[in-house]
């Protein structure tokens, strides 16, 4: 059989084509490979420290640590903890599973800020019927917003001052060389200070897997991950927000004559 030298040009332009796709899949497939192993996470160590508190007055708490480290099928496992200088072997080893680590890496990676209540392994009819009087009622889909909560936490009239409680540390490795460490105190709303996006990305690795001899165990449960979830729909009711727009409208009014007339579900109705 024999070609046009048009045909052979045609069909060699079409080869050519062919092996330029070849090799921009290799290198985009072999960046992603490399993309991905970078942000592998490779070690979580979590250290609990509690605060002193009266009459406490030499010297911190003993910290507890515990340091989970990857393994070939992915999981991050740890075989020992501990306190202070002492090395103790747990009974048995905790294991954080794979699937939530990719997760994590993957908040990380995006810098998530919106979670729902699913993505947090929370059932959302359970969280909806549990949820406390609100001035106004909740969205039709419940969503936790960091910076909707971090703006109105300075503005909250349900603030409190807590002494002692325990100070978390976690420390996330990536196989990059990269390291991020989240710090926060025992986990509640209320505090003006509270560092939600960082409760929520550890929570997700370390429920279940903290040793019982550690401080604050609770701190990571589903239990306080739902009240977590329930005083947030407070804070985020902005309430000491629309009270200083109250207050700044009504200057002839005295603070104390401004607190006995407040009323927040009656001034969001008529507020245009």
């Amino acid at each position: 059989m024999i070609y046009s030298p048009l045909l052979i040009s045609v069909l060699s332009v079409l080869s050519v084509l062919r092996l330029i796709r070849f090799i921009l899949a290799c290198l985009i497939s072999s960046l992603w490979f490399n993309a991905a192993s970078g942000r592998q996470l490779t070690e979580v160590v979590y250290t609990s420290q509690q605060h002193d508190e009266p009459p406490t007055t030499t010297g911190r708490r003993d910290p507890y640590q515990i340091r989970f480290v990857l393994v070939p099928s992915g999981d991050l496992v740890a075989h020992h903890y501990q306190r202070e200088r002492k090395r103790i072997k747990l009974q048995k080893p905790l294991v954080i599973p794979r699937g939530r680590v990719d997760t994590l890496i993957r908040w990380l990676a995006t810098n998530q800020r919106k979670f729902s209540p699913a993505e947090l392994g929370l059932d959302e009819d359970s969280i909806r019927k549990s949820l406390p009087p609100l001035h106004l009622p909740p969205p039709q889909n419940l969503v936790i917003d960091v910076d909707s909560f971090s703006f109105c936490a300075k503005h909250t009239m349900i603030g409190l001052l807590k002494t002692g409680g325990t100070v978390h540390r976690v420390n996330l490795h990536l196989r990059n060389g990269q390291r991020t460490e989240f710090v926060f105190d025992s986990p509640d709303p209320r505090t003006k200070d509270f560092n939600l996006q960082a409760y929520l990305f550890t929570q997700k690795v370390l429920n279940g897997v903290v040793p019982p001899a550690f401080p604050d165990l609770e701190s990571f449960s589903p239990v306080m991950l739902k009240q977590v979830f329930q005083t947030y729909w407070k804070v985020i009711a902005c309430e000491g927000f629309y009270y200083t727009e109250f207050s700044r409208s009504h200057p002839e009014l005295s603070s104390d004559e401004k607190r006995r007339t407040w009323n927040f579900a009656k001034y969001l109705r008529g507020r245009k």
